[in-house]
């Protein structure tokens, strides 16, 4: 559902509602009864809001393109470069299937295993990761050879 590139629109009876109250072309008040007011005060049955609506919130609506500029590319796209870890590197995350997600998307350099009660997830020496290009000259081979902790803390650098 929703407004796609080519300009084709699919919208439920609920996302006009919300798009229309977001517009300001209508609110909920409580009194004098409570239901949904268009901008002149009259109340509107919820099962005409759709019909009445629809277009004026297509109208008002549209996909803007993102630009290639700072990681972009492909107007959208994060622009991610390959590294190889150089030595294994562990951490933990929060459930027995976030791991499984993890091990399953490199099977061949990952393993993980529950201590403690706390699931640990291990990339193993030569697994490679994707990392923003500019992200990437952080991550000289002298980090990842250091402490895992110093390339998780300069990743999340690079994330915000």
């Amino acid at each position: 559902y929703g407004i796609q590139r080519d300009g084709s629109v699919e919208m439920t009876a609920a996302g006009v509602l919300e798009l229309a109250w977001m517009m300001g072309l209508l609110e909920w008040n409580e009194d004098p009864n409570p239901g949904w007011y268009d901008a002149d005060g009259n109340v509107i049955a919820e099962e005409d809001i759709y019909d009445r609506f629809r277009d004026e919130v297509v109208a008002r609506s549209g996909v803007r393109t993102l630009t290639d500029k700072y990681h972009m590319v492909d107007q959208g796209s994060l622009d991610l470069t390959k590294v190889f870890l150089d030595r294994d590197i562990t951490f933990t995350v929060g459930s027995a299937e976030e791991a499984a997600d993890i091990v399953d998307a490199d099977p061949d350099f990952t393993e993980a295993h529950e201590v403690e009660g706390e699931w640990v997830v291990t990339r193993k020496q030569g697994a490679s990761l994707g990392v923003l290009k500019l992200c990437h000259d952080l991550l000289d081979s002298e980090t990842l050879a250091s402490d895992g902790r110093e390339v998780a803390v300069r990743m999340q650098h690079c994330q915000t």
